[in-house]
Order: structure tokens, then C-alpha cells, then sequence
């Protein structure tokens, strides 16, 4: 059953790549980067041990039908990670580890071909990944910035626009944006959404639009 060789393709990575391998076995992930790393692995999943599938599936059938399999997994070597394999009392594989990587296998029909592909693939998607989710990050972080300021500001920006006109307002806060309900007369309002992306940019619009329907 073991068609594969023992010492399967598997670019060595540099020095310096390796310290950055190393860093995931440390590293604490906040929130954001927990969700990042989820998808990311969920991809790559979908893409080596769960082809063509819409959801995963995982193998239900007990260890002893399985054994054969495990085995042959287990018998592979990576020039770019370790590599732990835990028995039961009855010598059956029940985990196996690598690095910084805990497997549950998948589907039956893709147990051998598709964690070759997975395995190969690990360390440089490892790498990518994490260099990936820091750019990420970032971005999120200064989105997060740009909305709080635009939470802080929008109350204080719509008054003093508005008061001008001595118009009745309402602003109802939302996720990603700010509703501002205007009451132009008795039958007649006005709605604008502020999104705290491009609440900066909208403001010479609102302007506009409320100068010229006060007199409507």
C-alpha cells in the first residue's frame, strides 16, 4: 500500500525561514488572527485532503480499518518539520503531529494522496500565511482606527451641520455605518447613510442635499 517514498518533496526551507517557522510554535494568536488562520487552513483543507467538496467530511470509521493508512503516513519523513506519532495501549495510531500542525484526517478516499499534498504543502504555506496575516492585521487595525474616529466625530460634525439649517435629526449607530434620519417637515425625511470608511467624503454631499431640500 505504501507507494510513496519514504522522504517525500519538500523544498528545505533557509535559515532564516526556519526561525520564522519556529515562531508558530509559540506565537499567541488575538482574535483577529485566530479568525485569518482559521480560514486559511479551512482553504487549504478544502484544497488537498476535502477536493470538490462544498463541506468537509472527516473519517468516522474506527482506528483498526484504518491502521494500513496511518501507517503509511506515518512513515514519511519532512526535511522541514518534526514529526510525533501517539499509539494507543493496542499499537494503533491514534495522532499524528507535525511541528506546529495537528491533523485530523479527512475523507477515506483522500486519507494518503491528499495529506501528501497537505503535508508538502504545509511549511511554505506556513510561512505565507503568517506573513500574509500581519499585512492583513494591519490593514484591519487602520480601518479600525479610521471607524472609531469617524464614531467619535460623527455626532459632532452632524450637529453642527445640521443646527445651521435648524433641522430635527436622529442618528441611529450601526456596524460599519451611521444612519441620519432628517425631518424636512411633517411629511417629508430624509435618510443618509454615514459609512465611518467614507463618512469624510460624504459630508459635502449631506450639505448639498439638505441646503436644497429645506425648501422643497
Amino acid at each position: 500500500m505504501n507507494t510513496f517514498p519514504k522522504q517525500l518533496s519538500d523544498t528545505p526551507l533557509s535559515e532564516e525561514e526556519k526561525n520564522k517557522f519556529k515562531v508558530l510554535e509559540t506565537i499567541t494568536l488575538n482574535d483577529f488572527q485566530r479568525k485569518f488562520w482559521e480560514k486559511q487552513i479551512e482553504t487549504l483543507l478544502k484544497d488537498t485532503i476535502h477536493p470538490n467538496k462544498k463541506r468537509m467530511e472527516y473519517v468516522i470509521r474506527g482506528r483498526e480499518c484504518l491502521s494500513p493508512y496511518f501507517e503509511t503516513i506515518a512513515s514519511w519523513d519532512f526535511p522541514n518539520m518534526d514529526k510525533g506519532i501517539m499509539r494507543d495501549e493496542d499499537g494503533y495510531i491514534e495522532y499524528i503531529v507535525y511541528s506546529t500542525f495537528f491533523y485530523l484526517f479527512g475523507s477515506e478516499k483522500y486519507i494518503v494522496s491528499g495529506m501528501k499534498k497537505l503535508l508538502e504543502r504545509l511549511p511554505r504555506f506556513y510561512l505565507d500565511t503568517l506573513e500574509q496575516m500581519y499585512i492583513e492585521e494591519k490593514k484591519f487595525n487602520k480601518n479600525e482606527k479610521i471607524t472609531q474616529i469617524a464614531r467619535n466625530n460623527i455626532p459632532f460634525v452632524v450637529k453642527t451641520l445640521v443646527k445651521q439649517l435648524g433641522l430635527p435629526y436622529v442618528l441611529e449607530e450601526q456596524k460599519t455605518t451611521t444612519l441620519l434620519k432628517i425631518k424636512i417637515n411633517d411629511n417629508y425625511y430624509l435618510e443618509f447613510s454615514l459609512p465611518y470608511k467614507t463618512f469624510v467624503k460624504r459630508i459635502d454631499k449631506i450639505v448639498s442635499t439638505l441646503c436644497r431640500a429645506k425648501y422643497i
